[in-house]
């Protein structure tokens, strides 16, 4: 199906792709632009990168760009075009290709040219991805008034319907690359689309067959599901609604089985939103209905993420437990009087408290799985269960959990120490006992100096998780201002700071020791304080010989006013701090 692109935003191809692609239209080879990029220029998003199909071989593709490298078997000559956008520095040319048999469901057993871009399209994996932008008859790209969309599988209809469908038969899609399941709840997870019945009722029914992936594949796929906010750093993006839960006491994950037999059972059609009336018995094709489509409706109504969203959906369809089957524990597991919600609400709403502010895939992670081991340490039931040592055995779980997905090994340390530490307590002034700084210092080389501000990220989620209203509390920036206090000693006006040592006093007053060494330190150090181009040795020495002249009263004298001008200068450093954080 080939039609004009309508809407101005759907007109704008960088330069950079229209130069590549006249190139190969100027040579005689078709040329288009596809895969994401054409899918996120149709919603309006910016593309991460730019792929080109063409009818060119390789060795063609090469020929008419210099600048340009081949180091695959799968047909993709990297253009290199010079500019300085980093997502339009190279561009992806690949020759029109078709696919044979999937043995592994993971590789294909060859790959060979396809004869035009409708073929080529044909075998990606969703329709939102299996899109293309020509150039009119005339064969130009000087205007992108002259762009044409190729769409022979839908895509463009179930953009707007917010779909992911398979291309084709979804059972052969995903036993042609069983990623693909996974990349479906990452599509619908970062685009806030639902998966449309048919392509997830083949992924719950094949949901097992993921075993045969990767670990490193099914680590990033999951990442990205972990990521799927752009965040809200502004804190203008309301939160989830208090109180309203999505995880009841008692239930039990779903699974793959449940989730098909429960598909189409539990909404009237009018009421499942992104609704497509496609005839021929499939009118529920883009509801999201029973087990992923009543949960995520319910999302939807409190508020959720997509991060959130995406971590149900992933459950939902039988995913999550070949992935991190460890946080399915806590579904149904209920918590004590300090909790809302359920170990597993508790742990999404951690993390789409993270993702809305935009942070990092260490804190998110963290912040998912910073409880993950209450289900295995609690005793009791009721207000009073306990969970006792859940941080310390959390942290290893997660070690595991990381190590067994192949993330980096100092990454993986990274999560196990904010996970194991999260629980750091605090007391401050009026508690029983105050923290010293001696403990303080303690946690900052248990955590890691480097770690202690994603520490404090974490405790956050860890709170906005538990349905209390304020992320940072008093007590919270408190611990904050003493951490960066204890941090910042070395900023402290001492003696030490000096380029000399009471030895070399005493050799060059020739004195034991005694209050006068300390004396002369004090009076050096108010010279340094008022000049610091003083604080050179051989300055100083020549001033100790004159200092030592002075008698002990003078000396006192001298001692007592710098004293003060210390106690001054530090009560104004600290007070600074203070301010930052908002502390009295």
């Amino acid at each position: 199906m080939e039609r004009p692109v309508k809407r101005q935003r759907d007109l704008t191809i960088p330069a950079e792709v229209r130069a590549v692609m006249q190139k190969l239209i100027a040579a005689g080879f078709p040329a288009y632009a596809v895969g994401g990029s054409v899918r996120d220029i149709l919603l309006g998003r910016q593309p991460t990168d730019w792929d080109v199909a063409t009818g060119a071989a390789p060795e063609e593709i090469q020929a008419l760009f210099p600048e340009s490298f081949y180091a695959n078997k799968f047909f993709t000559v990297t253009v290199k075009t010079g500019s300085a956008d980093e997502t339009l520095a190279e561009i992806e040319v690949t020759t029109f290709r078709s696919e044979g048999r999937y043995g592994d469901k993971r590789h294909p057993s060859e790959v060979k040219p396809a004869k035009t871009i409708e073929e080529d399209l044909a075998r990606r994996d969703f329709t939102v991805n299996a899109m293309a932008l020509m150039v009119s008859e005339q064969g130009t790209v000087n205007s992108d008034q002259n762009v044409r969309l190729i769409d022979p599988c839908g895509g463009k209809r179930d953009l707007d319907a917010k779909l992911i469908r398979a291309v084709g038969d979804p059972n052969e899609r995903f036993d042609e690359d069983a990623l693909r399941m996974l990349r479906a709840a990452r599509f619908a997870a970062e685009l806030g689309f639902a998966i449309e019945r048919k392509t997830r009722a083949a992924i719950a029914a094949k949901a097992g067959s993921l075993r045969a992936i990767s670990k490193e594949r099914i680590r990033d796929e999951f990442s990205k599901v972990v990521m799927a906010d752009g965040g809200d750093p502004s804190g203008e993006k309301p939160g989830p609604e208090f109180g309203m839960k999505s995880d009841l006491p008692g239930e039990r994950h779903a699974g793959p089985e449940s989730a098909l037999n429960r598909i189409g059972a539990s909404r009237a059609p009018h009421q499942i939103p992104n609704q497509e009336n496609r005839g021929g018995g499939d009118h529920l094709a883009g509801a999201p209905s029973a087990a992923v489509g009543s949960k995520l409706a319910l999302l939807e109504r409190i508020g959720a993420g997509q991060a959130w969203r995406g971590m149900e959906m992933l459950h939902e369809l039988g995913l999550l437990e070949h992935i991190v089957p460890e946080l399915e524990e806590g579904i149904g597991c209920t918590q004590n009087k300090h909790h809302v919600y359920t170990v597993w609400e508790h742990n999404m709403r951690s993390l789409d408290f993270a993702a809305t502010k935009g942070w990092s895939l260490a804190v998110r992670i963290a912040a998912l799985f910073h409880d993950i081991a209450k289900p295995r340490t609690k005793k009791g039931e009721g207000p009073d269960s306990t969970f006792y040592n859940h941080d310390s055995v959390g942290g290893r779980i997660s070690a595991a959990i990381l190590a067994r997905l192949r993330y980096p090994q100092d990454f993986t340390e990274k999560i196990a120490r904010l996970v194991r530490w999260h629980l750091f307590r605090y007391d401050y002034e009026g508690d029983a006992v105050e923290t010293t700084d001696s403990s303080i210092r303690r946690l900052i080389r248990n955590v890691g100096v480097e770690n202690i501000e994603d520490l404090v990220r974490v405790r956050m989620c860890d709170r906005i998780g538990s349905g209390v209203p304020k992320a940072v509390p008093y007590r919270l920036r408190h611990f904050q201002f003493r951490v960066e206090k204890v941090l910042r000693e070395h900023e402290a006006v001492k003696v030490s700071m000096l380029q000399i040592r009471g030895d070399d006093i005493m050799r060059i007053l020739g004195i034991e020791a005694g209050p006068k060494v300390g004396h002369v330190l004090n009076a050096l150090l108010e010279e340094v304080l008022d000049d610091q181009k003083k604080n050179d040795r051989a300055y100083l020495e020549s001033r100790i010989r004159e200092l030592g002249a002075l008698s002990d009263e003078e000396l006192v004298n001298l001692r007592e006013r710098v004293e003060a001008r210390v106690d001054l200068l530090e009560d104004q450093r600290e007070m600074a701090i203070k301010q930052k954080y908002r502390v009295e």
